[in-house]
């Protein structure tokens, strides 16, 4: 599960997660809650961005993102699909848990969809901590799970208990998790969407 991993899958073309758009229920909610999150601030950061439709989504909305991804061709790819949102999007090649470690700005978005799937579970503690080191006081985490149920991975399945036995000895207070209503026809029953807020 190096970066190598992650960098093949992408030339081969297998990257099965790869939507060719934004996760539907990220649209939805946004459509209804953008300018709750705006007041909040301007800065997002997505983790395992990948071809990076999330992070066009955000930069269409006004957001200032950042899009971290240790797989240089799913970037190459990503710059040059969403090459118009060049001044709004900063794409980092990088470890998403070195770059939590040295970065200094404050974000007040954190986005996910499909990265905490694809790390070990046993990271998982490691990841909450960092989305935290990464958000500023009162800044929201939003992400889209995959609860698939199947055994083994990537993707590594997690549950509504799995995931709140992590944010309970975080520093998020959840303000919803649950099922999505408007996932894809494959991932129908197998997703939840969770919005947090950090203390």
């Amino acid at each position: 599960m190096d970066k190598q991993f992650w960098v093949d899958r992408y030339n081969k073309g297998d990257a099965p997660w790869d939507l060719g758009q934004a996760v539907p229920s990220l649209v939805s909610y946004l459509e209804t809650h953008a300018t709750q999150l705006l007041h909040q601030g301007r800065r997002a950061v997505v983790p395992g961005v990948g071809r990076g439709y999330e992070a066009a989504l955000l930069a269409e909305y006004g957001f200032s993102v950042v899009g971290v991804d240790c797989a240089a061709p799913a970037l190459v790819d990503a710059m040059r699909i969403h090459a118009t949102f060049a001044h709004k999007i900063k794409w980092i090649e990088e470890d998403f848990f070195a770059f939590a470690q040295h970065q200094t700005m404050a974000f007040d978005l954190f986005v996910e969809h499909t990265f905490f799937c694809a790390i070990s579970p046993s990271l998982r503690s490691d990841y909450m901590d960092a989305a935290a080191t990464l958000l500023c006081s009162g800044g929201y985490f939003i992400g889209v799970f995959f609860a698939h149920g199947a055994p083994g991975g990537p993707p590594w399945t997690t549950s509504y208990d799995n995931l709140m036995g992590y944010l309970k000895k975080s520093a998020f207070e959840v303000e919803w998790l649950d099922d999505i209503a408007n996932s894809i026809s494959d991932r129908k029953g197998q997703e939840l969407l969770l919005v947090a807020r950090k203390r």
